[in-house]
């Protein structure tokens, strides 16, 4: 039974240009491998496979999904501050406009870390580590940035820069708190520059180094006989928690009475 994103939950139904555009295997593979029972649930499950099986798939659904969603935020989010820097005045550099260019910078290293950490988890899910090979210089990038003393951020004549730090190789690790401090004043990248190339270099990077890495082994872990019920009605929990303790996936944002 093949789905398309219109059959998924409310981001899926919203966004499903987005998706088909910056992460063309997104559909196919929620299509075979998660699916949508029209009741906030995966309609694909491997619960009777085992436990494990059903575990990592659970855990696949919900990484699957979220890394999604935080990327079309981090577009949404990045392309906004660009504008922003591009259209409206920052310069002198006043209290109000240096709290919000950091809050902005802050947003955009934030959201570049859930997506890596989304990736992160499908690698787990998947027990396939190379997942991870294509996201670690947004990663490594985005710590030493984000566990700075304070974000590298200053002006010049041109306007608004950031030092190198996070783009350098030989910098200490990102725990090297003051490191970015003793990087060459002359060794920067402008706010625009770097905000823009990381939006589009991470969308690229997840849609051709990422799922297809995904897909292949989604194939390899999930090709036992499929179930149409539930993941979470077919195991009962061994403590005294309900089994809603897993939170809902692939339909999270669509409460089931809003189905025909």
């Amino acid at each position: 039974m093949n789905q398309r994103l219109e059959d998924g939950d409310l981001f899926e139904r919203s966004q499903a240009q987005w998706l088909r555009k910056h992460l063309p295997l997104y559909e196919e593979i929620w299509s075979e491998f998660i699916g949508h029972d029209k009741q906030g649930l995966p309609r694909q499950s491997y619960a009777t496979q085992g436990h494990d099986v059903k575990e990592r798939h659970d855990m696949f659904c919900q990484s699957h999904y979220s890394m999604a969603l935080f990327l079309h935020l981090f577009d949404v989010s990045t392309r906004e501050t660009v504008t922003y820097i591009r259209t409206e005045p920052i310069k002198p550099l006043t209290s109000d406009v240096y709290l919000g260019l950091t809050r902005r910078t802050s947003t955009f290293l934030a959201l570049i870390g859930q997506v890596c950490d989304m990736v992160e988890a499908i690698a787990s899910a998947l027990r396939a580590n190379h997942i991870r090979v294509p996201i670690a210089k947004f990663m490594t990038e985005r710590n030493q940035a984000i566990h700075a003393a304070r974000i590298p951020m200053g002006m010049n004549y041109a306007g608004l820069y950031f030092a190198r730090i996070a783009l350098k190789d030989n910098v200490p690790g990102y725990r090297n708190r003051i490191a970015w401090g003793a990087v060459d004043a002359r060794e920067y990248k402008y706010a625009e520059d770097w905000f823009e190339e990381t939006r589009r270099d991470l969308i690229r990077t997840i849609a051709d180094g990422v799922l297809p890495i995904v897909k292949q082994n989604c194939q390899k872990e999930f090709t036992s006989p499929k179930t149409t019920t539930s993941s979470f009605d077919l195991f009962t929990s061994t403590s005294r928690e309900s089994s809603t303790y897993y939170a809902p996936i692939s339909g999270a944002m669509s409460p089931p009475s809003t189905f025909a």
